[in-house]
């Protein structure tokens, strides 16, 4: 995520170009429900989480910055991926479709607070 990396991987292949005809068509339909539902996403081919086990789909929910030095740049808040072949490096006989996400507790509230719905203390005495 650094100005360094983004360099290096500007003229990487994009993982898009490689999807599988499957995968092709689950990323399909999962834009056009996200379309039919109006959220606004934006498409990153150079999204990649830290863990080799997602498939098909891995994504992230960012805001705009922190008070601190990093007001221009995307934070993740909350990121995920779908990971069905979790299951069989734990032995398991076969896949399990699944899905699973982490959020930044911490990154969350102040993204409240900067939205105007106050800090979660305010609303919950004695939390």
């Amino acid at each position: 995520k650094s100005e360094q990396d983004r360099e290096c991987i500007a003229g990487a292949p994009l993982l898009r170009e490689s999807l599988s005809l499957e995968s092709q068509s689950r990323f399909s339909s999962l834009c056009s429900l996200l379309d039919g539902m109006g959220v606004n996403y934006i498409i990153d081919d150079h999204l990649v989480r830290g863990l080799d086990y997602y498939c098909h789909t891995a994504f992230e929910f960012t805001t705009v910055g922190d008070s601190n030095s990093n007001a221009s740049r995307p934070v993740a808040v909350l990121a995920g991926g779908r990971y069905d072949m979790l299951a069989t490096l734990m032995n398991s006989k076969r896949p399990v479709p699944a899905i699973g996400w982490a959020a930044g507790v911490e990154r969350l509230a102040l993204e409240l607070e900067r939205c105007g719905k106050g800090a979660f203390k305010e609303e919950f005495p004695g939390v």
